[in-house]
């Protein structure tokens, strides 16, 4: 009797373990904790690749700027140092960096356009302070990339810290280019700073470098060919893709520079701009959005659409006229170029004064 009741009963351990688990709070299994750290550990890792191309796309404009400001510094000492033509064709001095603007006798020089000899040493003067500032931003930025790094504070192939290590050393000194007739300094990695074409051709090997260089300015030229005939022959055909456009300009071209990525473009004097990239009438910011979308897109080498109207060509006269004619898309890849800036043309606000 006593065994029967033993067998079909439940077991004194069994009552034992059903009454601790229903006092006692489960325990997580194993399993479940492994899946949260990684899960945390995904995001971390997420959220550093993120960091990392935020830094490296600022660095890629950042570096556009540099290239464009040395090009025009370049451009500009070439005019400060050419020989001067007076109108009988001799050969005068060089209007010079330092030298002074006045004769002799105390009176300004009339072998040279004094006011734009003084442009010039302003406008250089200037970028030479912008070019500091910005080579501390670089630096700046290339400590905040090795900071996110992986590991030991390098990035996976260790060019962050050679670069920052290469920019901190000590440059040789300036050697005089036979080729373009310019004295030259070396960049970072190797490559001379200050002409067109520099980044193709080696400091150390100016000589061997000749047929290299003029293979690449004409590769340059060649492509600056395609991009005018591309956009050419890409207006007739957009024509008829474009929509409507029911905005107000707000933006006008006040001047272009020749041979700038404004004029291969298709931008003229005088052009009212619709929608330039994203920047359109209600979101421009006083031009701040297009001043943000110009050194961003020539970091990544891509065109902007610029959409403009040209009221002196239809003979527009009233605001409605305006704002109901069709717009004209012009392609725009900016670039650094021998002139000022990564476009080579003056925008400025638009009021709808007509």
């Amino acid at each position: 009797m006593f065994l029967e009741n033993l067998h079909l009963g439940e077991s004194p351990q069994k009552e034992t373990n059903k009454h601790i688990s229903q006092h006692t709070t489960p325990t997580p299994q194993l399993g479940t904790h492994r899946c949260t750290q990684m899960e945390a550990l995904h995001d971390d890792t997420a959220s550093t690749g993120t960091a990392k191309k935020t830094i490296q796309h600022k660095i890629k404009a950042l570096d556009v700027r540099r290239k464009s400001l040395e090009l025009e510094s370049g451009a500009i000492t070439d005019e400060l140092l050419a020989p001067t033509y007076g109108d009988d064709g001799n050969v005068g001095a060089p209007i010079g960096i330092h030298t002074p603007l006045v004769d002799s006798e105390g009176y300004p020089r009339g072998d040279i356009d004094v006011y734009r000899a003084r442009y010039l040493r302003h406008r250089l003067s200037v970028i030479q302070v912008d070019h500091k500032e910005l080579m501390k931003e670089i630096e700046r930025e290339l400590g905040r990339l090795s900071a996110v790094s992986d590991g030991n504070g390098s990035n996976r192939n260790g060019v962050v810290l050679d670069e920052s290590k290469a920019r901190m050393e000590k440059k040789p000194k300036p050697k005089f280019d036979k080729k373009t007739g310019k004295w030259v300094v070396m960049n970072w990695d190797g490559s001379v700073a200050g002409i067109s074409g520099g980044e193709r051709r080696l400091f150390n090997n100016l000589e061997g470098a000749e047929d290299e260089t003029t293979g690449a300015d004409e590769e340059q030229m060649k492509g600056m060919t395609e991009r005018m005939s591309l956009t050419e022959k890409g207006e007739s055909s957009k024509e008829n893709e474009e929509k409507e456009v029911a905005l107000y300009p707000f933006a006008s071209v006040e001047s272009v520079a020749s041979g700038s990525p404004a004029e291969v473009g298709g931008l003229r004097v005088g052009d009212l701009i619709i929608r330039f990239g994203s920047a359109n009438m209600s979101n421009n910011r006083n031009l701040k959005s297009i001043a943000e979308l110009v050194p961003q897109a020539a970091a990544s080498n891509q065109g902007i659409d610029v959409i403009i109207i040209r009221p002196n060509e239809k003979q527009i006269t009233t605001p409605c006229e305006l704002r109901l004619e069709k717009g004209v898309t012009c392609k725009i890849y900016p670039c650094p170029w021998n002139g000022r800036g990564l476009l080579g043309c003056h925008i400025i606000p638009y009021h709808h004064h007509i």
